[in-house]
């Protein structure tokens, strides 16, 4: 398995740009990530302009 860096994130959208960053988390851990992007859902779930968003990064 390729070491990585998971990072998941919750940005508010406006005007279809990504405005303000709201909510950030990285880990390296694979496992975490659907618990991660679980609770950013959950905790945006009422905000339409709120874009949740997963990125991931190889590491050496």
């Amino acid at each position: 398995m390729v070491a990585a860096l998971y990072s998941v994130s919750a940005v508010r959208i406006e005007n279809g740009e990504r405005a303000n960053l709201l909510r950030f988390h990285s880990t390296t851990d694979l496992a975490e990530v659907p618990g991660l992007l679980a609770a950013y859902a959950a905790d945006f779930a009422d905000q339409a302009d709120v874009l949740v968003d997963m990125a991931s990064t190889p590491t050496a």
